[in-house]
């Protein structure tokens, strides 16, 4: 159904990763996973920046009635991080100290 679809964008794009020999026999794989990549750096730093957490209330109220929430995110633990910060309750990040 999408075939079509994937090869113009595979021929679109060729020129991009004509030059990439990390994974020679799958350049369109490579080019994906660099597409991946690309998305994880702009989320990761266009939420480093965020001073002020919205919409996060829920968490934090969460967090001081039940006393101790686990939360996975993605890159969205930044937020949250700085919203626990904001309101004076500890957090972990789950790689450091635990608080």
């Amino acid at each position: 159904m999408i075939r079509h679809a994937v090869e113009q964008l595979r021929d679109a794009s060729s020129y991009i990763h004509a030059h990439m020999r990390e994974n020679p026999n799958n350049e369109f794989d490579f080019l994906a996973a660099k597409a991946c990549d690309l998305i994880q750096w702009v989320v990761y730093h266009a939420l480093t920046n965020v001073t002020n957490p919205v919409g996060l209330d829920l968490l934090t109220e969460t967090a001081r009635q039940v006393g101790q929430i686990d939360v996975f995110t993605l890159n969205h633990d930044l937020l949250i991080e700085k919203q626990f910060a904001k309101e004076g309750l500890k957090c972990s990040d789950g790689f450091g100290k635990k608080q």
